[in-house]
């Protein structure tokens, strides 16, 4: 008699680790797949599936199936993108996706690619657990590095926009790497003790920034090339779901109440005697009390300063960003361009998004519709380049679009069957582009 097998699906998050997430190609046929990559011309009211592969003769190919892990610009390019996807290596293309060419397959899953701003041809892709590089636009491939120890990857890259020769690479260990001499030597400059999820590299009036993405310890920048760090988790953060002004109003007011308390005077027996004495009428020493009583208590009571408000206001208005739940930790991030120097990222249910205000940089929550921490998981997360009230989010099932930085939401229905994985404007905002991966099914057998 033959044994029977139970067949339990199990759906996991996609994750930027090689080996992490894995797809059953016999789970699908890739006609009944809708993957790969879209492209929007009208801000995502409706989408164009892009994914057809150059081929020789009438032959037809397309990466319907593929589920896209990374998406990459060429700063030198505004019409060229590469996507790395999770299987199937290296999609780029040079037209905005009318047409794609395939690069370093059979070799793992895509973590990241970096494109040289100086050099466009010269193209770093972290693959597995190594970096390849490539010279000649993607024809030839070269490993400039690998991960000895098993289970460590390459997550994350960056290339320097003020020097094409250093190189930024961050590790599963949590290790951050740079190469001076464009990928030939690398050394250690940093232990974040988690996981890089990505590395940006900002040439920026206030210094040469690097952000370091971790996956639970928050996001840390540079300002020195990489030489010292800040972890932003120490930055002040405006919650999405508190009237911190409200809130401090009240706070002043029990400050002011309790400087009062403390500082104001009342008349002494011995005082009161002095006033009145002499004076036979009552009246007339009420009178007497009442004004020396008003005018010791206006000599002595001490009210809050205005460089006493504004210190309070610096330190007890908002929280730091660490102590808000689950804010360490980050799903995904992107830059934000609309600003010189931006950040915004997403965690399972909530949005920060990296502001100015008169006391400098503030985390702003970005109010969803959904309670922090209680919503669907967040894959992707964007703000317009051109528009700094603009943002979108995609989930597994919806993209979200707001016109008034998050006060009001549209939904629409994404183009796939998977996750909205990327979200990216190309770089002359002509087009908006989602990349879509496949939430895991694995089979289990008892």
């Amino acid at each position: 008699m033959k044994k029977q097998k139970l067949i339990v699906l199990i759906i996991i998050l996609p994750l930027f680790l090689s080996g992490c997430v894995s797809l059953s190609k016999k789970s699908a046929s890739p006609s009944s797949l809708t993957g790969g990559f879209f492209r929007s011309e009208n801000l995502g009211d409706s989408w164009t599936k892009m994914n057809t592969i150059y081929t020789l003769g009438d032959k037809k190919a397309t990466f319907d199936a593929a589920s896209v892990t990374v998406m990459t610009y060429d700063p030198l390019d505004e019409s060229a993108i590469y996507l790395g996807t999770l299987h199937d290596g290296i999609f780029y293309s040079y037209d905005y996706g009318n047409g794609w060419t395939r690069t370093l397959a059979g070799l793992g899953t895509i973590n990241a690619i970096a494109v040289d701003p100086e050099k466009n041809c010269t193209i770093f892709a972290a693959v597995h657990n190594a970096i390849y590089k490539t010279i000649d636009c993607s024809r030839s491939w070269e490993k400039v590095y690998f991960e000895p120890t098993t289970g460590d990857y390459v997550t994350a890259l960056a290339t320097s926009h003020y020097n094409s020769n250093i190189v930024f690479a961050g590790n599963s260990k949590g290790s951050l790497l740079r190469s001076e001499d464009n990928g030939k030597t690398w050394s250690a400059v940093q232990r974040f003790g988690n996981s890089i999820k990505n590395i940006f590299v900002i040439d920026s009036e206030a210094g040469r920034i690097v952000y370091g993405v971790t996956q639970k310890n928050g996001i840390l920048k540079s300002i020195d090339d990489g030489l010292t760090w800040e972890n932003l988790l120490s930055w002040r953060l405006d919650r999405a779901e508190i009237d911190e002004d409200q809130a401090f109003t009240e706070f002043l007011t029990a400050k002011e109440e309790a400087k009062l308390a403390a500082t104001c005077q009342k008349l002494t027996s011995t005082e009161k005697r002095a006033i009145t004495s002499g004076v036979e009428d009552e009246d007339r020493q009420a009178e007497l009390l009442a004004e020396a009583e008003k005018e010791k208590f206006n000599q002595t009571c001490q009210y809050l300063t205005k460089e006493e408000k504004i210190e309070y206001e610096k330190n007890n208005k908002y929280i730091v960003l660490g102590k808000n739940r689950g804010a360490s930790t980050v799903v995904t991030v992107s830059l934000d361009r609309s600003v010189k120097d931006g950040i915004i990222y997403a965690n399972n249910g909530s949005i920060y998004r990296l502001m100015e205000d008169k006391y400098g940089s503030i985390w702003k929550q970005i109010k969803l519709l959904t309670p922090p921490n209680k919503g669907e998981a967040i894959f992707s997360v964007l703000v317009n380049p051109k528009n700094t009230d603009e943002l979108f989010y995609g989930t597994s099932k919806a993209l979200y679009h707001s016109i008034d930085n998050g006060n009001n939401w549209e939904i629409s229905d994404l183009p796939t069957n998977h996750s909205a994985r990327s979200l990216s404007f190309s770089l002359d905002n002509k087009f908006l582009y989602l990349g879509a991966y496949q939430v895991v099914q694995k089979k289990s057998t008892f």
